[in-house]
């Protein structure tokens, strides 16, 4: 009976010894067992109708090509800020100006906002986030079904 309790003693030792040392130390990056961080989604981050609002309003990535001229703008809302996508020149009536948002780091669009550029040259913004993870891009479209891997002109992830 002695043996039965050490042993059951010594697995316990030994599997809150790897609890702990897993949640303290386990692989770059990772988060405390009981403390793991909640995944960013779109709906996560602020959404500002019309960034025409925004105050301090800057260019921070633009592509140039035969449609036109994609830029990613950037600017301050009620102490937050916000990306969105600008059409600052288009070659042709039919074109959509489209923002992607990337929240888990894959670089593939997880929501889109998008304008026809004879409506609007821009389109609603998100908030910016403090995760790597959260990227924005722009580009111009025919067809706004399309990603902006369709597009001749878009920006880089930003």
């Amino acid at each position: 009976m002695v043996k039965t309790k050490t042993l059951a003693a010594s697995g316990a030792a030994l599997a809150l010894a790897a609890t702990l040392l897993a949640g303290a130390s386990g692989p770059a990056g990772a988060a405390p067992r009981g403390e793991v961080g909640a995944a960013v989604v779109c709906g996560d981050l602020a959404y500002l109708s019309d960034p025409a609002n925004a105050t301090g309003q800057t260019t921070v990535a633009q592509a140039t090509g035969d449609t036109g001229t994609a830029q990613i703008r950037a600017g301050w809302y009620n102490g937050k800020r916000y990306g969105w996508a600008k059409a600052s020149s288009y070659a042709y009536n039919s074109l959509h100006v489209m923002f992607e948002v990337d929240v888990n780091g894959d670089r593939k669009a997880d929501c889109r906002y998008w304008k026809a550029v004879t409506d609007r040259i821009y389109t609603a913004g998100k908030a910016t986030h403090s995760s790597s993870a959260v990227a924005f891009r722009a580009c111009l479209l025919f067809d706004p079904a399309h990603s902006c891997n369709a597009a001749a002109t878009k920006t880089g992830w930003w």
